[in-house]
């Protein structure tokens, strides 16, 4: 389970489906996952400070998948990782780089530090940026 500050959104997830409530719109399904009997393992919102609502979400099967409560409800990114996912966490202030984007080359951005924990041990360092919204 997850709060979003930015939106005023719960994010939970249980078994395989991850829902958003808020009091204005009660409760949605976010995501329905795959239909392999993998399961949620951990949820985050981004930081307040990047007003952007971005949510990760783990799963047991390695995938994870961010996306924006202010975009269209398809995750803008998946990656998959060898080991179940076990937590997940963002730095709670951005941190100023240069843009990766293609459009923007070069150009300073506010972006958004992920750390991703396997079962496994390892952990997995993004550094996202998220154009608009």
């Amino acid at each position: 389970m997850a709060y979003s500050p930015t939106c005023n959104v719960l994010a939970i997830g249980l078994g395989s489906l991850l829902y958003g409530w808020s009091e204005t719109t009660g409760v949605s399904l976010l995501n329905a996952g795959p239909k392999d009997g993998s399961w949620l393992t951990s949820v985050a919102f981004s930081s307040e400070e990047g007003g952007k609502s971005i949510l990760v979400f783990g799963r047991s099967n390695g995938h994870i998948g961010l996306l924006s409560l202010f975009d269209s409800m398809l995750p803008r990114f998946e990656a998959q990782h060898q080991e179940p996912i076990a937590c997940l966490s963002w730095r709670p202030v951005t941190k100023t780089r240069p843009s990766m984007n293609p459009f923007n080359p070069g150009v300073p951005v506010p972006t958004e530090d992920l750390l991703v924990g396997e079962e496994a041990g390892d952990v997995y360092y993004y550094s996202v940026e998220w154009p608009g919204g």
